[in-house]
C-alpha cells in the first residue's frame, strides 16, 4: 500500500524537465520584455497623440503577450507545485528558473501598472474630448443663432407660416 501512495504522489506532483521548462521560460521572459518595451512605445504615442503609432504598436503587443502566452500551460505546473517539480534539477537550473520567474513576475507587475496610467491616460483624453465636443455644438448653435439674426437683420424677419389645414 505504501508503494500506491508514492506512486499517487509522483503522478499528481511530475518532476518537470529542466530542458523543456527552461527554453520556455527564456522565450516567455523574451516575450515579456518585448511587451515592456512596446508599452514604452505605447506610452510615448499616446501622450504624443500619435494614432497611427499607437495602433501599430498595440498590434504588437497582441502578438507579443500571444507569445509570451503561447507556451504557459507548459510552466503552470512547475510553477504551481514549484517544490515538487523542480526536485531532480541542478542547482544551476533552479537558480535560472527563479531568476526567470522573478523577472517575469516584476515585468507583469511593472506592465501592470504601465497599462494603468495608459488607461488613465486615455479616460482624460475621451473626457477633454467630450468636452470639446459639447462645446463644439454650443458653437455651432451660436452660430446658427447669429446666422438667423444676421439674416433677419438683412432680409427682415421670416414669414411665420400659416396652418392652412383648420
Amino acid at each position: 500500500m505504501a508503494a500506491t501512495d508514492e506512486h499517487t504522489a509522483d503522478a499528481a506532483t511530475p518532476v518537470a524537465d529542466a530542458s523543456v521548462v527552461l527554453p520556455t521560460l527564456r522565450t516567455q521572459a523574451a516575450a515579456y520584455r518585448r511587451l515592456q518595451r512596446l508599452a514604452s512605445e505605447q506610452a510615448k504615442a499616446l501622450s504624443e497623440g500619435d494614432h497611427t503609432r499607437l495602433l501599430a504598436v498595440l498590434d504588437k503587443r497582441k502578438a507579443a503577450l500571444a507569445e509570451a502566452t503561447a507556451d504557459d500551460d507548459a510552466v503552470a505546473a512547475t510553477r504551481s507545485n514549484w517544490p515538487a517539480s523542480v526536485a531532480g534539477w541542478s542547482a544551476d537550473d533552479h537558480a535560472q528558473a527563479e531568476r526567470l520567474f522573478g523577472e517575469i513576475k516584476s515585468i507583469l507587475a511593472e506592465l501592470s501598472k504601465q497599462d494603468d496610467r495608459a488607461a488613465a491616460g486615455l479616460r482624460v483624453r475621451i473626457a477633454t474630448a467630450g468636452n470639446e465636443l459639447s462645446r463644439i455644438r454650443a458653437d455651432d448653435r451660436t452660430v446658427r443663432r447669429l446666422n438667423r439674426r444676421y439674416a433677419a437683420a438683412a432680409y427682415g424677419e421670416p414669414q411665420t407660416k400659416v396652418d392652412v389645414r383648420s
